[in-house]
């Protein structure tokens, strides 16, 4: 069986569409299957590389995917692979509709923009409702496809389906901070500017900053983390698991490593920075799963309630123990192969 995957990776949209196309396609590559990437030329590839699979980069930018289309659907008809999984927001109705006529078509959505035009839809967000896609549908006059819906389809890597998970810790040490990828809004130099403030944090706590190799401020951290005791810094960090595993309080945007943080279990303050996290953001908050503190966009003295927010979580260890339980019941770190295994339930 052959699997293709279009998506890409930038200092503009960071690294998550990748990130969670490369946990479904080693899903896939554990069953047998032959994985390949198709991305635009200005998409960042290392990552796909270092995990083993080939990779075609077309002559287009990211944000142009129609301008794509003959090269592609050439590509398409010169490989013939089984499935082609989809995952951008730049793509449009003539673009998708286009695939679906060449390959079975699977789109990972999470902004409800339009009645995609494919065979398998797929949004594995805690909001994601079946009720909504059809409505959607309905009102576009488009036949609804077959969805794969909810945390039950979190396309994680492997390694979370499998934890031996510890009892929460009633002191809080250990702070694990991720703003993505690519950190567009530079928020991991604002967030160390405002610790530098709070010695009430950093003479009790330690910060484990998480960052991508794209970190428009990255020498400054490295430099700030070399100056003290209380934050550390990692790059392109390959134990993600054994990080959050060590970590008591983790600080994560509304995308795909807040699932992760809920396969490991361990209490969570989440925020937006970007318009498709927002649902995501304040639903997770709203089932108090994690505390959310809103859209670093718009929230007047946003790193001021970052930092309270720590504090606070810090000091209610009953609220913490609430929220695991809560992830627990949420997420099992199974997704990317229950995913692999609706495609390909043969395959060997």
């Amino acid at each position: 069986m052959k699997i293709f995957f279009r998506a890409d990776a930038n200092k503009n949209i960071g690294q998550g569409h990748v990130m969670r196309c490369l946990s479904v396609a080693d899903a896939f590559a554990a069953k047998g299957a032959e994985c390949s990437f198709i991305c635009a030329k200005d998409s960042y590839t290392e990552t796909i590389g270092q995990r083993g699979y080939p990779v075609v980069r077309l002559e287009n930018a990211y944000d142009e995917m129609d301008k794509e289309l003959s090269v592609l659907i050439k590509i398409l008809g010169k490989e013939n692979p089984d499935y082609l999984f989809v995952d951008s927001y730049y793509v449009t109705r003539e673009y998708l509709n286009s695939l679906t006529n060449v390959v079975h078509s699977v789109y990972l959505d999470d902004v409800y923009a339009f009645a995609y035009p494919v065979k398998t839809l797929i949004n594995y967000n805690v909001y994601a409702s079946e009720e909504q896609y059809k409505a959607l549908y309905e009102r576009e006059g488009c036949v609804l496809p077959k969805m794969l819906l909810k945390p039950l389809y979190a396309p994680l890597r492997k390694e979370f389906g499998d934890i031996i998970h510890k009892e929460p810790s009633e002191k809080v040490k250990n702070v694990l901070v991720s703003f993505g990828g690519a950190d567009p809004l530079r928020m991991a130099m604002q967030f160390v500017n405002k610790l530098k403030e709070r010695k009430d944090l950093t003479e009790n706590f330690s910060f484990h900053m998480i960052l991508g190799a794209m970190e428009p401020d990255l020498k400054e951290l490295k430099k700030t983390a070399d100056e003290t005791k209380w934050l550390t810094v990692s790059v392109n960090v390959r134990n993600m698991k054994e990080v959050l595993l060590s970590s008591d309080i983790a600080i994560s945007a509304a995308g795909s490593t807040q699932y992760e943080i809920c396969a490991c279990r361990i209490p969570g303050i989440n925020f937006s920075m970007a318009d498709n996290q927002l649902p995501g953001g304040e639903e997770f908050g709203r089932l108090g799963i994690y505390r959310y503190v809103g859209d670093v966009r718009t929230v007047e003295n946003f790193y001021d309630k970052l930092a309270d927010a720590v504090k606070e979580l810090a000091e209610n260890y009953e609220l913490r123990c609430d929220m695991i339980r809560k992830e627990a019941e949420l997420v099992d770190g199974k997704g990317a192969e229950r995913i692999a295994e609706y495609f390909c339930p043969a395959c060997l």
